[in-house]
């Protein structure tokens, strides 16, 4: 996954979601270290303070633990990550929707843009 940055969401939230769908697509697998909060700021670009508050986010939503002396490791809990690959799926669903019906389509419209999108093969 690109790393994209965009103004209508705090940097944060983006590097969390960043670093989620790497766990969730098994590009960092369970029981792996993440890249410590100065390189992830490197290759990001970004403050380490805004890498650090992300991390403290994946802690606290349990998809990562803090180990002493070795750095930020994801959980071996798959239901961890599954529960973190749903939530992550429905708020990017909620989004779609939204801006959707803010375009002006009816919810009928937009299942019938996704069967379209289904039948050609994305």
């Amino acid at each position: 996954m690109e790393w994209k940055l965009r103004s209508d969401r705090s940097l944060y939230l983006q590097i969390m979601d960043y670093i989620r769908m790497q766990i969730i697509s098994g590009k960092i697998g369970s029981g792996d270290k993440l890249p410590s909060v100065r390189e992830m700021a490197n290759t990001l670009n970004v403050n380490p303070s805004t890498v650090q508050r992300a991390y403290i986010e994946l802690e606290r939503s349990r998809l990562v633990y803090i180990k002493q002396s070795v750095g930020s490791i994801v959980t071996s809990d798959l239901d961890i990550i599954n529960q973190s690959k749903e939530e992550l799926a429905r708020d990017y669903t909620m989004e779609f929707f939204s801006n959707m019906i803010t375009m002006g389509f009816s919810k009928a419209d937009i299942l019938a843009e996704i069967k379209k999108l289904e039948e050609s093969e994305v």
